[in-house]
């Protein structure tokens, strides 16, 4: 693990694009994380890096966002404080519409199942997503759209027109179907295993809607 990684140069990058590629058989010896300020995001574009397409088309990108509500902020600080087994005894928002955030987080290992699939043409006819998500909070929510970016397929995964809404804390089994057909890409557009991803929510109450990302292992029946 790398910390202040915007610091380092592109040949560096390409030292240690050498190291991740050390094999003892079909098993990587090295799994590398850099951690780095919004430079590395411009620094990892290979628009204007040209030279390092090598490395750059080899890393999976994980964006943090900054805490942005007050709520957020609150809840971060109960991380920490429970870290150091104490507790908040008062939480206060200068904003009462803060309370009205979304809690949703998606989590575990998405299940994407194709009704037919053709080996011959690599072709793929409606895909069933299974997922779990995680209401964190009070806030009801109603699902708008899933959007999916899975390596194996050459166009991304859209589940809309999804009515149901959700008032309950904890744990929730989403199984949504997109319809059409799909095609399977030869080869992947990249090896981690990982399926990036958005969902779309709405309040009932307000109509307040947002939209949250995630990053997920998944699974399929066409592999």
């Amino acid at each position: 693990m790398i910390e202040e990684a915007h610091d380092l140069s592109i040949p560096t990058l390409k030292y240690l694009k050498r190291f991740w590629e050390l094999e003892d058989g079909f098993k990587k010896l090295l799994a590398i994380v850099l951690i780095g300020q919004v430079e590395m995001k411009a620094k990892l574009d290979e628009s204007q890096n040209w030279e390092a397409r090598e490395v750059i088309r080899r890393i999976e990108i994980l964006e943090l966002h900054p805490l942005g509500t007050g709520k957020e902020i609150a809840d971060y600080l109960d991380i920490k404080f429970t870290l150091g087994n104490k507790k908040l005894s008062h939480k206060a928002y200068l904003n009462q519409e803060e309370t009205d955030k979304f809690s949703v987080v998606a989590e575990g290992k998405l299940f994407l199942l194709a009704s037919e699939v053709d080996p011959a043409t690599r072709k793929l006819t409606d895909v069933l997503l299974r997922m779990t998500l995680n209401n964190k909070g009070d806030t009801a929510f109603g699902i708008k759209s899933i959007e999916l970016e899975v390596p194996d397929l050459t166009t991304p995964l859209v589940y809309d027109n999804l009515d149901a809404v959700y008032s309950s804390k904890g744990i929730i089994q989403l199984k949504v179907l997109a319809e059409g057909t799909f095609s399977v890409r030869k080869q992947k557009a990249n090896e981690s295993g990982m399926v990036r991803g958005a969902f779309t929510v709405v309040n009932p109450t307000t109509g307040r809607v947002e939209r949250i990302r995630f990053t997920l292992p998944y699974t399929t029946n066409w592999e």
